[in-house]
């Protein structure tokens, strides 16, 4: 399972559930496996979550609670390409709710994110990348963070149960909009 997200405090993280967790809330993906594409044409190979997963994720002690997906309709990553993967967290206050926005990539093409793209796109409260999408909010009504019993967010919370991912992380921006 790879979970991205914020928690409370850095000593009981989110950490695929071999332990206890703070208070933690942001995005799972919750497909089993990602399909590898061989390249074809001028397009290059690439691995493709499963189609309509993702969801809202929040743990309290070892109890997770998801809502509000699917999350995105696929996201691709390339094998030879960097792409873009953002997610957006933000706290509602009428309705009170926490809610979820997956941007990624959303089709096959050879084109690769460079560095200065990734700063540019971080910094924007809009999203818009070529073959890039936004998954809709995602709300979680029924599962709200309560901070105040469970402890604030103040760390950002990211983890992977592969000891081998097929993918690596190159770069990671923490961006916070009024």
């Amino acid at each position: 399972m790879f979970v991205v997200g914020v928690c409370s405090g850095v000593a009981a993280p989110y950490n695929n559930g071999s332990g206890s967790t703070t208070h933690f809330f942001g995005f799972y993906e919750n497909a089993a496996t990602l399909t590898r594409y061989a390249a074809a044409g001028a397009n290059p190979a690439y691995y493709r979550g499963a189609l309509n997963t993702g969801a809202s994720l929040r743990r309290v002690g070892t109890t997770n609670a998801a809502y509000g997906g699917p999350l995105h309709y696929a996201w691709y990553l390339m094998t030879g390409n960097r792409t873009l993967c953002f997610l957006d967290i933000r706290k509602n206050t009428s309705p009170t709710a926490w809610e979820v926005m997956l941007h990624c990539k959303s089709g096959v093409d050879n084109h690769d994110v460079t560095y200065a793209d990734f700063i540019n796109c971080a910094t924007l409260d809009t999203f818009n990348f070529q073959s890039h999408s936004e998954y809709g909010w995602r709300s979680s009504v029924s599962a709200t963070p309560n901070e105040a019993t469970n402890g604030y967010f103040d760390a950002v919370n990211i983890s992977w149960d592969r000891s081998n991912p097929k993918v690596e992380i190159s770069d990671l921006a923490i961006v916070r909009f009024a």
